[in-house]
């Protein structure tokens, strides 16, 4: 029972480590992609300012055409998605919750 619980402790151990370098990671793109796209340094990312960040994106420009819509369009929707408050912004905490959903 005792050799049982030590494993469990470790593998929650390494479950816990992984899980913090993963929020890491995802943090560390979040603020990649806002270092990239926000044009007007306000922290949060206008659709204007998203669509100048992935309008090059071919595996996005493949999937629009694969659902039949224009890729300006798939980048809507999924800004919508992200826009969780819906004021028009992409913040960094909704950034980071998307990516950690993908």
């Amino acid at each position: 029972m005792k050799n049982k619980l030590k494993l469990s402790m470790i593998t929650l151990g390494i479950l816990l480590l992984s899980s913090c370098v993963s929020t890491s990671n995802i943090t560390d793109e979040a603020n990649t992609l806002l270092e990239q796209g926000d044009q007007n340094k306000d922290g949060a990312l206008s659709f204007d300012e998203t669509w100048l960040l992935l309008k090059n994106d071919t595996e996005d420009k493949e999937l629009a055409k694969k659902k039949g819509i224009t890729h300006k369009e798939l980048v809507r929707q999924n800004f919508e998605k992200t826009d969780k408050n819906k004021d028009g912004k992409i913040s960094k905490y909704e950034l980071i919750s998307s990516l950690k959903d993908d």
